[in-house]
């Protein structure tokens, strides 16, 4: 199911203080203190996500100019959330100019975070892949998606899938779970937002490594409840 928020609509709603609105041109901007955290929990609000199939789409039309602060906190944004719930997050009726500011701050991650246009998806002659009751729409083809999973997942199943396809056909279920882990995959390695006092941690975390192998490090919370915090590493499950 498709689900589009027109995003200048939303905002003259929600934060109309965010518009600037001038006899020519529309402006976008909702100060340093609207972090990606707030367009999280907004767009989570509007688009109400039940279904693991549904296509998320943030339509930009009518906004002209979006301000580097807003263009990052949408971007980090719509990786959450697409990382959340393993869909992608569409843009799409973008002016050249807010799709330019919008690729700038998605480029300036490590690793950079792949932003998805409906009009190139569009040229790209996305795919529907159906297996039982699941849904899934690909802009791959079957060989990036064997490549992706063959580097980035390394589980026996992924092994098995990416085995077969190299040597034979592949089923209708088996492709569709091809473009499935490809698709998990590419959600995962997306940056994950850390704000707050997590992102204190993080920054100690990231020091420690320095020096110390596995760095670790140990909260006593409520009721004498002993917390570690560990960094994740190619065996951690979550």
């Amino acid at each position: 199911m498709r689900k589009e928020i027109d995003l200048l609509e939303e905002t003259k709603s929600r934060h109309p203080d965010g518009i600037v609105e001038g006899r020519l041109v529309t402006v976008i901007d909702w100060g340093r203190d609207f972090k990606s955290a707030e367009m999280v929990e907004m767009l989570k609000e509007y688009w109400e996500h039940k279904n693991v199939n549904d296509l998320y789409i943030i339509n930009l039309k009518g906004i002209d100019i979006l301000i580097p602060s807003a263009a990052k906190t949408l971007v980090e944004a719509s990786s959450v959330l697409g990382a959340l719930w393993e869909r992608p997050v569409v843009f799409t009726n973008a002016e050249p100019g807010v799709k330019e500011s919008l690729e700038t701050q998605a480029n300036r991650f490590n690793p950079a975070i792949k932003l998805l246009w409906e009009d190139e998806m569009e040229k790209s002659n996305p795919r529907k892949l159906q297996w039982k009751n699941e849904e899934i729409i690909t802009t791959l083809t079957d060989e990036e998606a064997a490549k992706f999973v063959e580097s980035k997942v390394h589980s026996e199943f992924a092994k098995s899938l990416v085995s077969k396809f190299k040597n034979q056909s592949l089923s209708t279920g088996q492709l569709f779970w091809l473009h499935k882990l490809a698709e998990q995959a590419a959600a995962i390695s997306q940056p994950v937002v850390v704000g707050g006092v997590f992102q204190a941690v993080t920054s100690m975390m990231e020091k420690a490594s320095t020096k110390l192998q596995k760095p670790r490090i140990r909260i006593l919370a409520e009721e004498q409840q002993e917390i570690k915090l560990y960094p994740a590493d190619s065996d951690s499950k979550y």
